[in-house]
């Protein structure tokens, strides 16, 4: 098992990480004597035996993800109103990661507060806006004030969206778009992102900008009360 302490501070007991293949005795076994904690595993969508075996261990799918994949085209023209974040816009970006995100696999387990869910997605926001996390912070500007964010990460090879949300009275008019657009323009190579299974509309905006299925996983959560 592998700690997660920044995830620990934020739900307020121990939290872990879990190899796909553990046994679900030793699972078991690791949950009684830490409980309260939190545990969380992703494993391939078509290791069945494996999502058998950490159920039999008490532990519960709440997401199915999925990640799709596209070349980047440099050819795109630099979308209007997106620009990377600065601290002015901090107060608007916070909001929207706290009011009007709410599509994630904390939101989706019932057995996780809806504020302890905000509030992982807003320090998530805070951690790119503090140099802690990510490559960059992209903003997408409406009426002069930050209506949308894209929070990136990046290796020598690839941009993965790592985050990506618009203020609810904002959406439809294209600030997502934007916002992706800067990315795929910029990235020096595929252009990768997660979404859940469950959110249709997320899979058809991003199908209408020629992402792709690459692969999917399966998303396990385990809450181990105290005795």
């Amino acid at each position: 098992m592998e700690e997660d302490p920044w995830l620990a501070e934020r739900l307020g007991c121990a939290a872990w990480w879990v190899p796909p293949h553990t046994p679900a005795g030793e699972l078991r076994e690791h949950a009684a004597a830490h409980a309260p904690a939190f545990y969380q595993a992703k494993v391939d969508a078509r290791d069945v035996a494996a999502v058998r075996e950490l159920s039999a261990a008490g532990m519960t799918v709440v997401d199915l993800n999925l990640t799709l994949s596209r070349a980047p085209d440099p050819s795109l023209a630099p979308p209007a109103g997106v620009g990377e974040a600065a601290p002015a816009d901090a107060a608007d970006l916070l909001e929207i990661a706290t009011r009007h995100y709410d599509v994630s696999r904390f939101h989706m387990d019932p057995e996780i507060p809806a504020e302890a869910a905000a509030r992982i997605k807003r320090d998530w926001v805070r951690a790119y806006l503090d140099g802690e996390r990510g490559n960059r912070l992209l903003v997408a500007e409406r009426d002069g004030r930050a209506a949308g964010f894209l929070a990136e990460l990046a290796d020598d090879e690839r941009r993965v969206i790592d985050l990506i949300a618009v203020r609810a009275d904002a959406r439809g008019a294209g600030l997502g778009r934007a916002l992706v657009t800067e990315v795929l323009r910029s990235s020096p190579g595929r252009v990768d992102v997660g979404t859940q299974a469950a959110n249709a509309g997320a899979l058809r905006f991003y199908e209408s900008l020629g992402f792709r299925a690459a692969h999917d996983r399966y998303v396990l959560h385990l809450h181990a009360r105290a005795a």
